[in-house]
């Protein structure tokens, strides 16, 4: 259980020092200028990629006044990144990051599986009132520096079309993660709206 804790710390800094890069490399990154003029009412709930096997609860984040965005303290949660577009926009880019824990019980640990052939992986983000389909176009194994290069196109919110972007980390030295890995997944169609049992 430890061993689980203090990889979660690891990995929540590992991701915490990549985002607070991305912050500084991404000039008002913080006050996106082109939210969708109409978002829908509410933000994603649930993640879920069924051929992983992934399921996580869905909880708001933000950045802490000394400029991090970590992932939440539960690992077996993923954050949403309430500032970035919510599910069914039609502009900026819906952040998501979480845990991979190497020993276990990180709700993104079997995510580092779509670097071999995850093109065309479903991904499902579920609000209070409905459902958005996404499907992985492209999965990005980078360096921090690589992602710190790439940052306003993967998660500044000035562009895109309402896609969702995912962040783990990945590489496991055996003492922390060196690298990160990037989701990227483009709407399938519109928002439905979710059934009602």
């Amino acid at each position: 259980m430890l061993a689980r804790r203090t990889d979660a710390a690891l990995s929540g800094l590992t991701t915490g020092l990549l985002v607070l890069a991305l912050l500084m490399a991404v000039a008002g990154w913080l006050a996106p200028s082109s939210q969708a003029e109409e978002p829908p009412a509410t933000p994603p709930q649930r993640l879920r990629l069924a051929s992983l096997d992934v399921a996580a609860d869905v909880v708001p984040i933000e950045v802490s006044p000394d400029g991090v965005l970590d992932p939440p303290a539960d690992p077996s949660t993923v954050g949403w990144w309430q500032r970035s577009a919510r599910p069914g926009s039609d502009r900026g880019q819906t952040v998501i990051t979480g845990h991979t824990v190497h020993t276990g019980g990180g709700a993104l640990d079997p995510v580092i599986d779509l670097e071999d052939g995850g093109v065309g992986a479903r991904v499902v983000l579920t609000t209070r009132v409905a459902r958005q389909v996404y499907r992985v176009t492209e999965v990005l194994d980078t360096t921090r520096e690589e992602l710190a290069e790439r940052s306003e196109e993967l998660f500044g919110q000035d562009g895109g079309d309402g896609r969702l972007v995912l962040v783990t980390c990945t590489d496991w030295n055996g003492t922390t993660y060196e690298k990160n890995l990037v989701v990227i997944a483009e709407q399938q169609g519109p928002a439905t709206a979710r059934r009602r049992s």
